[in-house]
């Protein structure tokens, strides 16, 4: 695929667990970045504060997330 990538998109389809918290989800590019995807996160209820947390590897670039950043979770019964 040429050109740079915009973005990203991760679908777990049907995963199942008997315990999700045990469970670390790791996606890793074909560059070796990675991208941690879930992290001991099963059945707990998603109704709280979530926050994002960005880091800069170089204090001297400058950049910003200009429209805000969204989140969409969708929960099984």
């Amino acid at each position: 695929m040429p050109g740079a990538t915009s973005r990203v998109v991760v679908k777990l389809k049907d995963l199942s667990h008997t315990y999700p918290d045990d469970l670390d989800i790791l996606l890793v590019g074909p560059g070796g970045q990675k991208v941690l995807l879930m992290s001991d996160a099963g059945g707990i209820s998603p109704n709280n504060t979530w926050q994002l947390f960005l880091r800069d590897d170089y204090a001297q670039d400058r950049g910003s997330i200009a429209n805000g950043w969204e989140l969409t979770i969708t929960t099984t019964n």
